[in-house]
């Protein structure tokens, strides 16, 4: 894990690279107070290297790979993909 994120309800957001080194991808989880999983997902391509709560209750992930692209996910509150976006930094 990368970062960590503690919600208003309670619940953990923790975030960071999942999968195999040749293709990590974004991770992120999230547990009830009680450490139990409440849901796990997997985004292909980057790595997620710090997590935000958003005014709304939305999650917003940030990393990238290999310092030339920028990656930012919206996540909603059960962890669906709302976007994605992949930014070149050339």
């Amino acid at each position: 894990p990368r970062s960590l994120a503690a919600l208003s309800d309670g619940t953990l957001l923790v975030a960071g690279a999942g999968g195999s080194t040749s293709d990590p991808g974004a991770w992120a989880m999230r547990v009830d107070d009680d450490g139990a999983l409440l849901w796990s997902r997997r985004f292909g391509g980057e790595r997620a290297h710090a997590v935000r709560v958003l005014a709304n209750g939305d999650l917003l992930l940030v990393g990238g790979a290999g310092g030339v692209r920028t990656w930012l996910g919206r996540l909603g509150a059960n962890g669906e993909l709302r976007w994605s976006r992949t930014i070149s930094q050339r």
